[in-house]
């Protein structure tokens, strides 16, 4: 009957469990191997793997389940991506206590002013506000999304994805102009 196996294997199931674990190390070990080889490449790597596969199975197979080398080799690819999940390494997250101040007009902003007159003045004809100026450089060379650049400017992320649109149209068609000129 079913619901003596778990009983049987308790009351003369250690000795059996060692026969089992050997038969299953002799009978799939090799394959097991060659298959963690396969994924890791490095046969140090598909031993380490492997023992710990076998001390899994010891702990957590029945007898029956010892038997199947489908169920076997499902472990051991979930012990292959647990082990090199592990050794991942995650980005450490800076957080400041201050927040720094919103940049209201595009004079303030000063860390590269050089590289920003240099790019107006290839559009110095076209008539841009401050706010479009500061908007887009903000977008444009510091990457910052609408929403981050509607929070340092006080106004709808909707105004400042139009203002970055207007600009990008108005530079490119610019530039277009200049290369039928040429």
């Amino acid at each position: 009957m079913d619901w003596q196996k778990p009983l049987n294997e308790a009351i003369g199931g250690e000795a059996n469990r060692e026969r089992s674990i050997c038969e299953a190390i002799d009978k799939f070990g090799h394959a097991l191997n060659a298959y963690l080889f396969s994924k890791t490449q490095d046969w140090h790597e598909a031993e380490n793997i492997s023992q710990e596969l076998w001390i899994s199975v010891h702990e957590k197979f029945t007898i029956e389940q010892m038997g199947s080398y489908g169920l076997l080799r499902c472990r051991a690819n979930q012990l292959f991506i647990d082990h090199y999940r592990k050794r991942k390494v995650r980005s450490f997250v800076e957080t400041r206590d201050e927040v720094p101040e919103a940049v209201t007009k595009f004079d303030d902003y000063i860390d590269d002013e050089w590289s920003q007159e240099l790019f107006w003045e290839t559009f110095e004809d076209l008539d841009f506000t401050e706010d479009e100026k500061a908007i887009f450089w903000l977008w444009a060379r510091h990457n910052y999304t609408y929403a981050e650049i509607g929070n340092r400017q006080h106004m709808p992320t909707s105004t400042v994805a139009d203002k970055v649109a207007k600009v990008r149209r108005l530079c490119k068609e610019y530039l277009q102009k200049q290369e039928e000129t040429e």
